[in-house]
């Protein structure tokens, strides 16, 4: 008796061939899934801040602070050099220790600030990279007379051109 393969081989082939379609469609679903995990940002205090100096990022032109305190959880901030505000977030959605990189745009009153050079700012913006489920600091502090400047100010958040959270001050002068 003569035991023919192939059509068992022909199968085989069609199966094997159907399971690597499958697997080539449905590769980018689960790669793009990972990609966009889904950031969300928990704001855990806002207010008026104590920290320490760590060091200097020339290259978003902005103070890197350690062991930042609330001193006063307030939405009012009163405009005097040294006073430090601003809040403490946590992202979450991503893996716990997963660095994620952010855009920080602080936007100042519509009379704008003065910066060293003498330069009127209606807004800035950096990049900043935090740990997911770690808690993270953006704040500002007052350091000249072209900064004391009332209205509202905001810091918001954004991973690539998504807002994950704003964070507003109503700045007095006293």
């Amino acid at each position: 008796m003569r035991i023919s393969r192939t059509g068992r081989d022909e199968n085989m082939k069609s199966i094997v061939k159907l399971l690597f379609g499958i697997a080539v469609l449905c590769a980018p679903l689960a790669a793009s899934a990972n990609a966009q995990e889904t950031l969300k940002v928990q704001v855990i205090s806002y207010g008026v801040f104590t920290s320490k100096f760590s060091a200097k990022d020339d290259k978003n032109r902005r103070d890197v602070v350690k062991d930042e305190k609330l001193v006063s959880q307030t939405e009012t901030i009163v405009a005097k050099i040294g006073t430090e505000f601003g809040f403490t977030f946590q992202i979450d959605g991503a893996p716990k220790g997963k660095e994620v990189e952010l855009r920080v745009l602080t936007k100042f009153p519509p009379k704008g600030i003065k910066d060293e050079q003498n330069d009127t700012l209606f807004e800035t913006e950096s990049r900043i990279v935090v740990r997911a489920g770690e808690a993270s600091y953006e704040g500002f502090q007052f350091e000249s007379q072209g900064e004391l400047v009332p209205g509202e100010w905001s810091f918001a958040l954004y991973a690539g051109e998504t807002k994950l959270a704003e964070r507003k001050f109503n700045v007095v002068l006293k």
